[in-house]
């Protein structure tokens, strides 16, 4: 969890009143009293100077704070790895879309142009004539 000392330093860094403490930090999959940590053994706390420092409930934060930003470390890797997967799936979703206008395009294309008669001109009058004639031709006989 936390491991550290105590240093003394002056106002220039060299040594002097002003103890500031230095403090490590060991990061972990759960935190150290989750009931899910396989490892119940508890890592030996740091120095009892440390202890005085900073108190037992200083420690207990800053090991609830080591086990927040490890678990938003790991929410936001699996935030990158989700947008990279929908970037994939948009890039296949394209070339799908783009696949699928082609050939329905081409297919009506081919049927449309296949048609026999489709650009032919029809006189329809002369048609209307020819059906007229042939029903009078059947009611004569």
């Amino acid at each position: 969890a936390v491991s550290g000392s105590l240093q003394s330093t002056g106002s220039n860094g060299a040594a002097g009143s002003q103890r500031v403490p230095i403090i490590r930090v060991n990061t972990q999959e759960h935190h150290p009293f989750c009931p899910n940590n396989s490892d119940r053994k508890l890592e030996s706390r740091p120095s009892r100077e440390i202890g005085k420092a900073l108190g037992d409930e200083a420690l207990k934060a800053i090991d609830a704070i080591e086990y927040i930003t490890e678990h938003l470390r790991n929410d936001n890797e699996s935030k990158k790895q989700r947008d990279d997967w929908k970037y994939v799936a948009l890039v296949i979703d394209r070339i799908l879309l783009y696949t699928f206008f082609a050939v329905t395009t081409c297919g009506t294309a081919g049927i449309i142009f296949s048609a026999p008669h489709v650009f032919d001109y029809v006189n329809q009058t002369q048609i209307i004539e020819n059906i007229k004639a042939a029903a009078e031709a059947e009611k004569m006989e």
